[in-house]
C-alpha cells in the first residue's frame, strides 16, 4: 500500500474552508477536465455515514467511484474511504489546520493499485503519478478559487 501526502495553505478561515471541502460538487470543479468526471450521487454537505458516487474515466476506462464518509470532525477533517471502485484500497483524509491569516489544507491518501483485469494493467506506481497530477491541478484550482496564503509563497 502507498500512501501520498500534499500540503497548501489559503487565506481563508478554516470553517469556510470546511465548507468548501464537504461539498461533494466542488469535488468535480478542482478535479482535472481530462477526467470528465460528474457526480452520480451523494449530499449538498457531507456527514458522517454519507455516501458520494461519481464517475468519469481514468486509465482510458470509465470508471464509478463511490466513496463513504468514515471519519467527520467539522471543522477539522473528514476521511472519505472507497466503497465500490477500481482501487484495492482508497482512503482519503482531508485534515484543515488554523494558521494566521488562513488555513493549511493536509490531504493524505492511502491507496494500493487496482484490482481485477485493471490491476494487471496498471500499478501502484502509475496509480501514484497519476495522483500527482490530479493533485497538481486541484492546488492550482483551489488557489484559484479559495487564493493563496502569503506563507505558501
Amino acid at each position: 500500500m502507498a500512501t501520498f501526502e500534499r500540503t497548501i495553505c489559503v487565506a481563508r478561515p478554516i470553517t469556510e474552508v470546511f465548507d468548501f471541502f464537504s461539498r461533494p460538487g466542488h469535488l468535480i470543479v478542482v478535479s482535472p477536465p481530462e477526467l470528465n468526471l460528474r457526480l452520480v450521487s451523494g449530499p449538498e454537505r457531507v456527514q458522517l455515514g454519507s455516501r458520494v458516487k461519481v464517475q468519469g474515466g481514468a486509465w482510458g476506462v470509465s470508471l464509478t467511484v463511490e466513496n463513504e464518509i468514515t471519519a467527520f470532525e467539522p471543522p477539522y477533517r473528514f476521511t472519505d474511504e472507497q466503497r465500490q471502485g477500481p482501487l484495492g484500497k482508497w482512503a482519503h483524509t482531508h485534515r484543515f489546520e488554523e494558521i494566521p491569516g488562513g488555513t493549511r489544507i493536509v490531504d493524505r491518501v492511502e491507496f494500493s493499485a487496482p484490482t481485477g483485469m485493471l490491476g494487471l494493467l496498471v500499478s501502484e506506481a502509475m496509480s501514484e503519478k497519476e495522483l500527482s497530477g490530479v493533485f497538481e491541478y486541484r492546488e492550482t484550482k483551489i488557489h484559484e478559487l479559495l487564493g493563496d496564503h502569503p506563507a505558501a509563497s
